[in-house]
């Protein structure tokens, strides 16, 4: 009951491009938190 490699890559693949789509979107709705401060936008 073994997976090709070609299998797991293709779901490691998948996850990866989930996660990264998730936080994404979080970033850009503002719902995650901010980062450190003195990075980012300089503000006026």
């Amino acid at each position: 009951m073994v997976m090709p490699s070609a299998t797991w890559q293709m779901i490691i693949s998948v996850v990866g491009a989930i996660a990264v789509s998730v936080t994404a979107f979080l970033r850009f709705t503002g719902v995650a938190a901010p980062g450190p401060a003195g990075q980012g936008l300089v503000r006026d």
